[in-house]
């Protein structure tokens, strides 16, 4: 990361700070500590008055987007506290990092005192594709932290605070003691934003110019601010969205939140931004987006991520929205590390030249009609032949032959799963219908479907053999694809009770419920909420057994279908 231009030594006061006490905060540098200028004076020796100080690295970061800013800036910080029973005299204290640069300090740190040193402070910045950093007293080490690679706004901090062991994890706490547990995942994303335990708050501030700009049908982006869950981002593009969604400001709109949109580089937990949707049509719980895509995911599919904000505008409430993930780079990168540039996205309901598209395979123009979302510039043309090839195929009649052709350019596994999925929760406006869906081609050439648009789900009985889209509709044309499909469909059925998918609803309901009470803005009343929670949870149960049923009719020789 780059020097940045404002100095942000930041200096937390705390008696004996435990994981369960914060320090209190003092406040902005005074006269008595101030930073040092990153120069190389030899230290003296210490004076026995200080020896008993005891200084500790207890955080690094060196990849900070969204944890701790400077006037705007997002630099990267180190914080040491000082654990002994004495002053700890700063002029005998270095940081260092692998390069050899150092930062000497003045002043004193007391006892129990934490300080956040930014690359300001330190005179040097970190490097989060390899680096480290030396703590010394008395030109003794005595704290050290080194990493090979350290992801966006991840941190090595001490976990439990002060005393455990060096630790990476995605939640940071710049300033404040540790936690006394690390991240699940080091996926900044997933353990901040997209978490099944917590509503978010998201407070968007706009000018008139901005609002009358944002107010409208023709998809405009305005210049707002944005506060979500007390971090702020002071410009950020934000436009509506949606068809049968769609509302204006006076009621309840759908957003598009760009993060990345007026200041380029900018991101939010590694995010460049997120779709904030209104349930204004298709879910009264507020809640089918969330288990639907996570049975996506468990069955092995790349699904957006979920999470749930309380929204305000200029201080009015707004309700509740579910957050979901973008079909973005972002996005490819969280399920093929490495591909994040390279993984190509299409949407082949929107035309290229913008507008409704309605495409398929099998028409000879999917690389040149579907929205091109995500992917290198110019496309890969190993990738747009790949795509060619399945949709030429998909023309013809589903042979033997032509269905292990099909499976050298489109991940069969995907396909099938993908098939499985949208049967179990019977969704009515995904690919069944030709509407709501991706395709995403990885980089080694095969061509995956990408579930979207899950909020119509758990709803009408599934039909399991029935199919508008024409990809899946020719592998049913082939008794041997036909089959692959209907086993995998047994699996999807039989892992909505294993990972206790009607438990997950019922949990998320409860989380949201208050929020969804008191969301004066929605069109859903509160008898149609409990209507609709019941009938999905009924659903939830009762939709695996529809699709067992209609599968073990016509292929009573699966695994699944054998009598207990």
């Amino acid at each position: 990361m780059p020097r940045l231009a404002l100095s942000s030594l930041v200096l937390l006061l705390g008696c004996a700070p435990t994981p369960e006490e914060a320090p209190a905060a003092r406040g902005p540098l005074g006269d008595r500590l101030t930073p040092g200028t990153g120069g190389t004076t030899e230290p003296v020796l210490p004076t026995l008055a200080h020896a008993d100080a005891e200084l500790v690295i207890n955080e690094v970061m060196a990849s900070n987007d969204s944890t701790y800013t400077t006037g705007g800036d997002t630099p990267d910080w180190v914080e040491i506290v000082n654990l002994g029973p004495d002053d700890a005299e700063l002029r005998y204290v270095t940081i260092g990092d692998r390069d050899g640069n150092e930062w000497t300090g003045r002043g004193t740190l007391s006892p129990g005192e934490y300080l956040l040193l930014t690359t300001d402070d330190l005179g040097f910045s970190l490097d989060a594709d390899g680096d480290g950093v030396e703590l010394k007293m008395y030109r003794e080490t005595v704290d050290e932290v080194r990493w090979d690679d350290l992801g966006r706004d991840v941190s090595i901090a001490r976990t439990p605070n002060l005393s455990g062991r060096h630790l990476t994890t995605a939640w940071p706490t710049p300033g404040e003691p540790n936690l006394d547990e690390i991240s699940p995942t080091l996926d900044a994303a997933t353990e901040s934003v997209f978490r099944r335990d917590m509503v978010h708050r998201i407070d968007f501030t706009m000018d008139e110019r901005n609002r009358n700009k944002i107010d409208t049908r023709q998809e405009k982006w305005g210049k707002v601010s944005m506060l979500i869950d007390g971090y702020q981002l002071s410009a950020v593009g934000l436009r509506l969205k949606g068809s049968a969604s769609f509302d204006t400001l006076d009621g309840k709109p759908a957003f598009k939140v760009d993060v990345n949109r007026i200041v380029p580089g900018t991101r939010y937990r590694t995010l460049k931004g997120f779709n904030l949707h209104n349930g204004n049509v298709l879910d009264p719980t507020r809640a089918r987006d969330h288990i639907s895509y996570r049975l996506a995911r468990e069955a092995g599919l790349m699904a957006p991520r979920i999470g749930w904000a309380d929204v305000y505008i200029n201080g009015e409430p707004y309700g509740i929205y579910i957050i979901v993930e973008q079909h973005d780079d972002v996005m490819i990168e969280a399920n093929y590390p490495g591909m994040g540039d390279l993984g190509m996205m299409f949407e082949p309901n929107e035309s290229r030249n913008g507008g409704w598209g309605f495409s398929d395979f099998g028409t000879g123009s999917a690389a040149t009609s579907w929205d091109y979302e995500e992917g290198p510039i110019p496309p890969d043309p190993d990738m747009i032949a790949a795509l060619n090839r399945a949709d030429d195929l998909v023309s013809q009649r589903a042979t033997d032959a032509r269905v292990e052709e099909l499976w050298e350019v489109v991940d069969q596994d995907s396909l099938l799963s993908y098939m499985a999925w949208e049967s179990v929760v019977s969704h009515t406006d995904g690919y069944k219908a030709v509407n709501n869906w991706r395709v995403f081609i990885h980089p080694e050439g095969k061509v995956h479907l990408v579930p979207a648009g899950a909020e119509w789900t758990w709803d009408y009985t599934p039909d399991t053999y029935r199919w508008s889209g024409a990809l899946a509709s020719w592998c049913l044309d082939n008794r041997g694809c036909k089959r692959m499909y209907s086993a995998r469909a047994l699996e999807v059925a039989r892992l909505v009770e294993e990972i206790e998918l009607a438990q997950d609803f019922v949990e998320v309901s409860e989380l949201i419920g208050p929020s969804i009470w008191a969301d004066d803005r929605s069109r859903h009343s509160n008898a149609s909420v409990r209507r609709t929670r019941n009938s999905t949870l009924d659903n939830i149960r009762q939709f695996p057994r529809d699709v067992r049923s209609d599968v073990c009719d016509k292929f009573p020789g699966l695994d699944d279908c054998a009598p207990d």
